[in-house]
């Protein structure tokens, strides 16, 4: 996926959340630890146009146990307004859990959120 990702972004960091931040669901305050986020730049503006996508990785075991985490990751984007940041310049993105199992409709959510189709 890197090919593609070089073709619309200039930098590409994924950052290894190793208990470094956590976000919180604001229904009731559970936290959850991203595995990954990742940061990228577009390549043609010439600017930070931010895109942080929140990944996290899931064993077939914990699926259904973090259920919950997933649920949250898909709200990100569709029940919170960034009121902090008045810009155009920030995308929020939760994606699905990334499972080898399902590792397809992973793949489907990032390319389509990066229009990367």
């Amino acid at each position: 996926i890197m090919q593609r990702l070089n073709t619309k972004f200039s930098d590409i960091y994924l950052l290894r959340n190793a208990k470094l931040f956590k976000i919180y669901r604001f229904r009731d305050g559970r936290a959850i630890e991203p595995d990954f986020v990742l940061f990228l730049k577009e390549l043609d503006s010439g600017r930070w146009i931010q895109y942080q996508l929140f990944i996290e990785a899931k064993g077939s075991h914990l699926l259904i146990t973090d259920q919950w985490k997933q649920a949250f990751l898909e709200e990100i984007e569709k029940e919170y307004k960034l009121e902090v940041i008045q810009s155009d310049d920030f995308h929020l993105i939760g994606l699905p859990f990334y499972n080898k199992r399902n590792e397809n409709n992973f793949l489907i959510a990032f390319k389509n959120e990066l229009n990367l189709n």
